[in-house]
C-alpha cells in the first residue's frame, strides 16, 4: 500500500502548492475588498491608506494603479491624482479598456482636453487589436486571409456616446461629433425603440394621448425613411440590372445593404404599429386603431420579430440608457445651434428621467435582484440625480442661449433642487 501513500502525499503537496499561489492573491482581494467596504461606509481616509499601500506593493498593475487613481478623486486628493493620471496616460501597457477607464477620470478631473485625447487613442488601440495579423509568407496561398473584426453595433454606439460627449466637454470637432451620434442613432433605431418606451411610461402614469401623440410622429418619421430607402433599393437595382453585360450572380453589396436596411424598418414599423393601436384603444379610437392594427398585420409578414419587453422596470432602464445618448445630441446640437433639435432632445432626456422614475417608484432601485446593498441603492440614487441634475443643466444653457431667462432659472433651480449647483463643474 506504499504506492496509495505517496498517491495522497502528492495531493497533499499539490494542494500545499496551490495554497500558497494563491493565498498572496487572496489576501489582496480581501484588502481591496476591505477597502470598498471603508469608502463605502464613509472611512475614505482608511480607503485612500489601503489603496495606497496596495498600488505601492504592485506598481505593475495597471488595474490596481486605476483604482488607486479613483480612490483619489473619490476623497479630492486631486494634488496627488492629476499628476497620477498625467503619468499614466503614457503607459503604453494600457488596454483600450484601461486607457477609457482613464479617460472616465480625467474628466472627472476637469481635464477634458486630455480625456478626449485618451479615449480617442482608446478607440484606435481597439480596432487595430480587432484586426488580423499579418500573414506568415510560408502561409499556402490558397488559404483566404483572415477577415478584420469589427465592433458590435452596441459597442459601437457605446463608444461614439463616448466621444461625442467628449468632444462637447473638450470643445472640439463637434459638428463631425454631431453628425456621428445623430447617424448612429437613427441608424440603430434607438430613437424609434425611445419612442416605443415612452410611450409605454406615458401610459403608464395615465397619459396615453400624449404618447400616442409622439408615437404617430415616429410613425411619420420612419415610414418617410422607408420610402426613402426602398427608391434608393430601386435605383440601385435598376442600376445594376442595366448593364452591357449580363450581371454577376451575387448582388453587389450596396443593393444588399439597402434590402437590408428595408427589411430593418419594416420590422421596427411593425413594432411601432403595434403598440399605437394599443394607446389607440386607451383613448378610444376605434377607428385609429383599425388601421394601426392592419398596417402591423401587413408590415409583420415574413417578419419574425419578437415584442419588446414593456414591463416597467425594463422600460425604465432603456427610457434611462437612452436618454443618455439624447443628452449627448441635445448637448451638441445647442453647441452648434441646431436650436430646434437641441430643445426636442432635452426636453425627452429630461421627461424620460422624470418618467423612468414614475414607473418604477412601487419597486426601484431597492427591490432590484441586482441591487443588494443599501449603500450601492444610496449610490445608484445619488448617481441618478446628478445625470438628471446634467440634463437640466445641458437645457439651462440652452435657455440662456436662446435668451429665455425664465427656462433658464427654472432648470437652474431643478439642479439645485438635485443637490448640485449649475457650472461647469457639474457634467
Amino acid at each position: 500500500m506504499s504506492w496509495l501513500r505517496f498517491w495522497w502525499l502528492g495531493i497533499v503537496l499539490v494542494f500545499i502548492v496551490l495554497v500558497v499561489q494563491r493565498f498572496p492573491h487572496e489576501i489582496k482581494q480581501w484588502r481591496l475588498a476591505w477597502a470598498a467596504e471603508q469608502q463605502l461606509n464613509g472611512n475614505g481616509g482608511e480607503a485612500l491608506r489601503q489603496m495606497q499601500q496596495l498600488a505601492a506593493e504592485d506598481p505593475a498593475n495597471l488595474d490596481l494603479q486605476l483604482a488607486y487613481l479613483g480612490t483619489m478623486i473619490d476623497n479630492d486628493v486631486l494634488e496627488e491624482a492629476i499628476p497620477a493620471a498625467r503619468s499614466m496616460m503614457g503607459n503604453e501597457e494600457l488596454k483600450p479598456s484601461q486607457r477609457r477607464r482613464l479617460a472616465s477620470y480625467l474628466h472627472r478631473l476637469h481635464l477634458h482636453d486630455l480625456a478626449f485625447e485618451q479615449l480617442q487613442r482608446a478607440l484606435g488601440d481597439l480596432e487595430k487589436s480587432l484586426q488580423p495579423l499579418v500573414a506568415n509568407p510560408d502561409q499556402g496561398a490558397d488559404k483566404a486571409p483572415p477577415k478584420p473584426r469589427e465592433l458590435t453595433a452596441y459597442d459601437r454606439l457605446v463608444w461614439t456616446n463616448a466621444l461625442a460627449y467628449a468632444a462637447y466637454l473638450a470643445g472640439q470637432d463637434l459638428d463631425i461629433h454631431f453628425r456621428e451620434i445623430n447617424a448612429t442613432l437613427r441608424q440603430t433605431g434607438l430613437e424609434d425603440q425611445f419612442a416605443i418606451y415612452r410611450s409605454q411610461a406615458l401610459r403608464v402614469v395615465g397619459r396615453s394621448d400624449e404618447g400616442l401623440r409622439y408615437l404617430k410622429a415616429a410613425v411619420r418619421r420612419l415610414e418617410q425613411r422607408l420610402e426613402e430607402e426602398n427608391q434608393q433599393l430601386s435605383d440601385r437595382l435598376g442600376s445594376w440590372m442595366s448593364q452591357e453585360k449580363w450581371p454577376e450572380a451575387e448582388e453587389p453589396t450596396t443593393v444588399r445593404q439597402s434590402r437590408s436596411n428595408a427589411l430593418e424598418i419594416q420590422s421596427m414599423l411593425q413594432l411601432l404599429y403595434s403598440q399605437a393601436a394599443v394607446l389607440c384603444d386607451d383613448v378610444g379610437d376605434e377607428q385609429s386603431r383599425k388601421v394601426f392594427n392592419n398596417k402591423a398585420i401587413v408590415a409583420a409578414i415574413g417578419m419574425e420579430q419578437p415584442p419588446l419587453d414593456l414591463s416597467p422596470q425594463v422600460v425604465a432602464q432603456q427610457l434611462i440608457h437612452i436618454s443618455s445618448m439624447l443628452d449627448t445630441r441635445g448637448a451638441l446640437a445647442t453647441k452648434t445651434r441646431r436650436w430646434k433639435q437641441a430643445q426636442a432632445d432635452l426636453d425627452a432626456a429630461i421627461q424620460a428621467a422624470y418618467l423612468a422614475r414614475a414607473i418604477t417608484l412601487d419597486t426601484g432601485l431597492a427591490n432590484s435582484p441586482a441591487v443588494v446593498d443599501e449603500r450601492d441603492v444610496r449610490d445608484q440614487e445619488l448617481a441618478n440625480d446628478e445625470a438628471l441634475a446634467v440634463f437640466h443643466s445641458h437645457r439651462a444653457l440652452l435657455a440662456a442661449a436662446l435668451e429665455d431667462p425664465i427656462g433658464e432659472a427654472r432648470d437652474q433651480a431643478a439642479v439645485r433642487r438635485l443637490g448640485h449647483e449649475p457650472g461647469p463643474q457639474l457634467h
